[in-house]
């Protein structure tokens, strides 16, 4: 397991149980704050700004295909999934998770 990753999965173990059955409240949010300061902002930050664009571009393409008429949607459609199946197949291979 890599470093950083999947920080919590440690609880799921019999280490990680034995932690838990004997800390307190305190011991919990100590190892929250620990976790914290361990994650990796970077990528949190490109994934939240990844989510906000995702989240703006689905908002215009709703009121796109609101304001065609229902035979003119299938066509755009077509045309939006195609360019996502480009913009995935077309991107470079991102670094290991």
């Amino acid at each position: 397991m890599e470093f950083g990753q999947h920080t919590l999965e440690v609880l799921r173990q019999p280490i990680g149980q034995r932690i838990l059955r004997y800390a307190s409240l305190d011991d919990i949010a100590i190892w929250g704050v620990l976790a914290l300061i361990l994650m990796d902002w970077e990528r949190i930050g490109r994934q939240g700004a990844f989510l906000l664009a995702f989240g703006i571009a689905a908002w215009l393409f709703h009121q796109l295909m609101a304001r065609l008429g229902e035979r003119d949607r299938w066509y755009v459609a077509l045309i939006w999934l195609e360019t996502q199946i480009h913009t995935i197949s077309s991107a470079p291979a991102s670094k290991a998770f």
